[in-house]
């Protein structure tokens, strides 16, 4: 293998996440106040890619960078395939007790980022309001429509 087709295949699941995270950042833009968080995002996804593309050298250093992102930027879908990529990264390339550390750290650091930014911390919580979105309640065919107020009681 040719020192090319190394490099691409270390570079493609960095692609793979910046392709992810530009598509985070284009659906979730809005004009005005918005345009802030939009250049906040721009700015933790790069540092997560040129942490991501230097982990050949350190990459527990690499992971030490994407989770100082993660937990300052509070993007956790935006941020958090760039933490695990890191984490996969050291415990492919490190001994152990090392790679215990690492996943030490990064499960401490996900568990704590929500009491650190005051969000929902109960697992139904967190789950329920991402998994609802995009969602329309659907009425089978042929099935009453049910009504638009609760039916009134009579005395």
């Amino acid at each position: 293998m040719n020192k090319l087709q190394s490099a691409l295949l270390r570079a493609a699941p960095v692609a793979a996440i910046a392709l992810y995270g530009a598509w985070w950042i284009t659906a979730h833009a809005g004009g005005g106040r918005n345009s802030a968080h939009t250049l906040w995002q721009s700015v933790a996804l790069a540092e997560t890619l040129l942490a991501l593309l230097l982990r050949e050298r350190k990459p527990v250093g690499a992971l030490a960078g994407v989770l100082a992102a993660y937990l300052a930027f509070n993007l956790d879908p935006l941020l958090l395939p760039g933490v695990l990529f890191a984490l996969l990264t050291v415990a492919a390339t490190r001994h152990r007790h090392v790679v215990v550390l690492a996943a030490t750290a990064t499960a401490t650091a996900i568990a704590a980022m929500p009491y650190m930014h005051g969000d929902p911390v109960s697992f139904p919580e967190y789950i329920l309001p991402r998994r609802g979105r995009g969602r329309r309640r659907t009425i089978p065919a042929g099935a009453a429509k049910p009504p638009d107020h609760p039916p009134r009681q009579r005395a």
